[in-house]
């Protein structure tokens, strides 16, 4: 088991791995509860702490005599619901692109979207990318490369190329596509 407020990043190894994937059931829990300053104190008693230990050798033990795990996971479904909840370029590229194409965006720009994005969201500080070296593993895992240049009023510059077009239909997405010099495939091309 495995909790946290916002779940960590993962590199592409991580994404990529049916393995890890199948042996995760993400559970989202969405109503926000107060801290309770007793609840390990009332929880964590020895009685609460050896029925758990039960369930878990209980499982442990069944896994070994049917050589299978009891309870499997939707990789699919984990592996999106965990990136949605904790890659906020991934958030940003669901409500404000369409996965195909490619399109290049100058690095400082992307960090400048993304940042404008989770301001306007609300997203909390410690998820939001500070610097391009922080947008290296969201870009990544979001199947975009890191070491593009293109050419844009005659001075090759250093862009991420992600292979998701700008969602036009989406009238929201106009605020942050402005944000942006070089984007779309067909203005990268004619600028080249």
């Amino acid at each position: 088991m495995f909790a946290t407020n916002h779940p960590p990043s993962f590199d592409r190894r991580i994404k990529n791995e049916e393995a890890f994937w199948d042996k995760v059931i993400y559970v989202e829990f969405k109503n926000h509860q107060e801290k309770d300053y007793t609840y390990k104190q009332r929880m964590f008693t020895e009685r609460n702490i050896s029925g758990l230990f039960n369930l878990v050798m209980n499982m442990v033990l069944d896994s070994i005599t049917t050589n299978d795990i009891p309870i499997k996971g939707d990789a699919a479904k984990a592996r999106e619901m965990w990136m949605k909840a904790g890659n906020p370029l991934y958030m940003f590229l669901l409500e404000n692109m369409k996965e195909g194409g490619e399109t290049y965006i100058l690095k400082s720009e992307l960090l400048e979207i993304l940042q404008k994005w989770c301001e306007d969201k609300k997203k909390d500080d410690r998820i939001i990318p500070k610097s391009v070296d922080d947008l290296v593993d969201h870009v990544k895992v979001c199947g975009g490369e890191i070491e593009k240049r293109k050419m844009f009023n005659r001075i090759e510059l250093p862009c991420y190329m992600i292979p998701w077009t700008w969602d036009y239909g989406n009238k929201d997405t106009y605020k942050y596509r402005n944000i942006a010099k070089i984007t779309d495939t067909e203005q990268a091309m004619f600028e080249a």
